[in-house]
This record gives C-alpha cells, structure tokens and sequence, in this order.
C-alpha cells in the first residue's frame, strides 16, 4: 500500500509548545492529541479488516513520522518478506487498529505522560454495547515534531515492536533454511523422506485421536518419545521428558512447560495429515505436511525440515519450528531456564512463545539416523 499525502502530516511538523514550568501543558496535551487523532481519521478507513498472516503497511512518506527503530523494523520486513513468498509469515491483526473486522473510525481517549514519552489512549468507535479495539499509542517528540514510537496492545499480543522483532526472528530462521542453494538429491531418498514423514504423522495422528476420546492412558506426545523414541535424536526426546516431567511435579498445577502439542502446534489437531511437497536444499529437506480439515475444522501446515548423516541410515527428528521462526528445542529451553532461575513462578502463566494461539505453519527437523547412536532417550541433563 501507498498512501498520498495528507493533511495530518503537516501537524507533525508542528514543533508542540510548552508553556514555562508545566511539563504538561494544555496546548501539548492538545498537540498530541491531535497528531494522533488525524493520523487515525486518515488510517482507520483504509486499515486491513482481516486477521492472520497480514503484511506490514507502507505508509509510504507517512513512515517519515514513525520512530527510527518503526522504520528499521517496517522496511527490513517488508524486504524480507519478498524473500519467501509462499510462507505464512506474517502479523496476527492490522498493527494499528488491532482489531479483525475493525471500526472505521478510532477516538483518542485518555492522555499520560511517561518521562520523554506521552501514552495515547486509543479506541475503535462502535455501536453501544459492542465491544471496543483499544490499544496504545507512545509518541515521542523530536526536533521536528511528534513521532509514532510504538504501538501497544494487551499482553497476549505484545506491542506492533514486539511483533516486528518476532517477525524479523521468523524471517531469519526460515531463510536460513530456505536461503541455501539447491543441491542434487535421488528419488530414492526423497521417497524415503516422504514416507518417514507421513507414517509419522498417520501413527500419531491415530494416537491423538485415541487419547481425546480417552481411548488411552497415555497423551500422545508422550506415547511418541517413549515408545517410538528411536524417530527422535536423544536431545530432542530428553528436553521433551524433562518438560514433562517438570509439569508433572510442579506442586501448584500450573503450566510451567510447553502449552500445546509439541508435533502439531495446535490444541485443536486435524484428524488426517498429509505430505504434500518435498524439497532438498543444501542438504537439508523440507516436507509440506498439511492437516486434513472437515467441514468444522481450519487446515493446519508444518513444513519438515530433514537432515541425514553421512554415515547413518534411517531418518529421525531433530526439532520442530514453528511459523513465528521458533523452534521446538528453543522453547523447550527458554523454558527449562525460566524454571531455574525462578523455581517459584509459573513460566507458562506469563506469555511465552510456546502457546496454543499459534497458527499451524511449523517445521519439523528430521536427521539421518546412525546405526551406533542409542534408540532410547533418558530424561537426564541436556
């Protein structure tokens, strides 16, 4: 999107006054107010008005009067996501009105002051009774006027920063994958591949489907790096008992380790799964896998990322990402750490990055299985 010029801008350049000894002034209250106010009378019409996988604006010379750091953030995006076309990488709600099917028109409300900083208050006018988007908005002065600094919303979504940064990570670690040259690979081994995958997936999705109508003791994530411990390299099948095993003792019941399933990425699976693309580069294979839906159900995607040994045979995981650019292994011990260095509270009753909200793009890393290495794995040190 590119957006002509308009009015609001030349408020930004209105250098806000401040009267003698009132760091508060009613004329740079009503300054801020009105940059703010303008740029959503301008915005709020055009904004996005559907959710997931969204790109981030151009606001084209309006970006002029976001911060630095907005800037950096906003174009590195935007660039990288030319890079991988094909991907869902991309924000949950439009950045700023934060809201799927959003008003057309947003009201400043209350106005703080916070050290260099002013906090901007901002709702979506709706009918009475409906509910209401509400976000944030840090605005900053400069020595050309005011400047957006951030855009914040409530603690499940972070702020539009936080989700540039997410972003940004995502866009690394699938380039980092994606970005290596292609390299010759047989058929023989892309079949093989394929169908180390999809048995995978055909088993545990059976055995998801036992354990959510209680057909079975045993959850299925569990039943997979017990009894078939042998798919999972040692480091991945011990980080995943010991995250168990700590939500397991955790005397108080709450969440302290990883809140979905570790496989699916998701708290509401599909029931059938399926292979549908494989690719080899640079030695590492990706392997599409998308979920089957019924008529009830939204689709979900993995995409494998598998690796192989020089001297091995077999295929087994070596981690699982996910569409944020995380990985299974990472946040598996993001959350060992905020165990052990606070032992008394709860790692998954803040936000984490190992949530159930997360939409089912993920990758699943998969090495070439040496026939010396052990076929079980102990919940010991990793």
């Amino acid at each position: 999107m590119f957006f002509a010029l308009h009015p609001w801008a030349l408020i930004a350049r209105q250098t806000p006054k401040s009267l003698p000894g009132q760091a508060n002034s009613q004329a740079e209250v009503a300054s801020v107010r009105q940059f703010v106010q303008s740029f959503y009378d301008w915005y709020a019409p055009r904004g996005y008005r559907s959710g997931d996988d969204l790109p981030v604006p151009d606001l084209g010379s309006k970006a002029a009067f976001f911060s630095d750091e907005l800037q950096k953030y906003m174009r590195e995006d935007r660039e990288g996501q030319k890079k991988v076309k094909g991907m869902k990488v991309g924000l949950y709600l439009d950045p700023f009105l934060s809201w799927i099917e959003a008003p057309k028109h947003y009201a400043v409300d209350q106005i703080d002051r916070k050290g260099e900083s002013w906090l901007v208050h901002v709702h979506g006018v709706e009918p009475a009774g409906s509910p209401r988007p509400r976000l944030t908005v840090r605005v900053e002065k400069t020595n050309g006027g005011w400047r957006f600094a951030n855009f914040i919303y409530d603690e499940e979504f972070g702020s539009f920063l936080d989700n540039l940064r997410n972003l940004k990570n995502s866009l690394d670690h699938i380039l980092a994958f994606t970005g290596r040259p292609l390299q010759p690979a047989s058929h023989v081994e892309r079949a093989s591949v394929r169908r180390f995958v999809q048995s995978f997936y055909n088993w545990y999705a059976d055995e998801v489907n036992r354990s959510e109508n209680h057909d079975s003791d045993v959850e299925a994530d569990v039943e997979a790096v017990t009894a078939k411990s042998a798919l999972f390299t040692p480091k991945l099948c011990r980080a995943l008992l010991v995250d168990r095993k700590a939500q397991e003792e955790d005397p108080n019941g709450y969440i302290v380790g990883i809140d979905m399933d570790p496989f699916l990425n998701s708290q509401d699976p599909n029931r059938h799964y399926k292979v549908v693309r494989v690719e080899h580069k640079g030695g590492v294979w990706l392997v599409t896998v998308r979920g089957v839906p019924t008529q009830e159900e939204s689709v979900s995607q993995a995409i494998a990322v598998v690796e192989k040994t020089r001297s091995g045979y077999g295929w087994r995981f070596t981690d699982f990402f996910y569409d944020e650019g995380f990985g299974l292994l990472e946040d598996l011990q993001e959350l060992k750490e905020d165990r052990e260095r606070h032992p008394s509270v709860a790692p998954g009753n803040k936000p984490t990055k190992a949530t159930g909200k997360r939409v089912a793009l993920r990758s699943v890393a998969v090495t070439r299985m040496s026939g010396s290495e052990s076929s079980r794995c102990q919940s010991g040190p990793t």
